[in-house]
């Protein structure tokens, strides 16, 4: 199966060529990368973007809302995969879930005591073991960098 073909079995979503794969729930869009859309990994990550279309995923506010929307959206490209009679590799499908795993790993760790915390806000976490609180970047693409922010101790 091509990706034209599979496109054209979704004649109810926008697709354009971009830089990466996407789904834009502002625009309504499914953003794609036309180089890898040449390759198996990339016809998964269109599946799993047309996952996303589905679902009408929007924002989230916590980090853990957006792995939920992850695993949710592969589900729905394994569904979507199989009526198609396209072959996903699930060991691609963990990796790239594991990818979020550990980006949610490393902003949730206390940079204080290392205690494994919880989300605040979209932008803080708090410590229930030391208390400390501290900041991390808004967007999925940035490393990353936790901030010390405050220390009830």
């Amino acid at each position: 199966m091509t990706a034209a073909a599979i496109i054209k079995n979704f004649p109810d979503i926008t697709f354009k060529a971009g830089k990466n794969f996407i789904w834009s729930p502002k625009r309504q869009v499914v953003f794609y990368d036309e180089l890898r859309l040449k390759t198996s990994q990339g016809m998964m990550a269109l599946l799993h973007e047309i996952g996303h279309a589905h679902l009408q995923h929007q924002t989230f506010e916590l980090d853990i809302e957006l792995l939920n929307m992850e695993v949710e959206a592969w589900i729905e490209a394994r569904k979507l995969a199989e009526n198609l009679k396209f072959r996903l590799n699930e060991d691609h499908i963990e990796s790239c879930l594991e990818t979020y795993r550990v980006w949610l790993y490393k902003r949730s760790k206390c940079p204080v005591c290392a205690n494994t915390s919880l989300q605040e806000t979209l932008t803080t976490y708090r410590c229930f073991i030391c208390n400390s609180s501290w900041r991390v970047a808004q967007t999925r693409s940035t490393q990353p960098h936790r901030m010390a922010c405050i220390s009830s101790i």
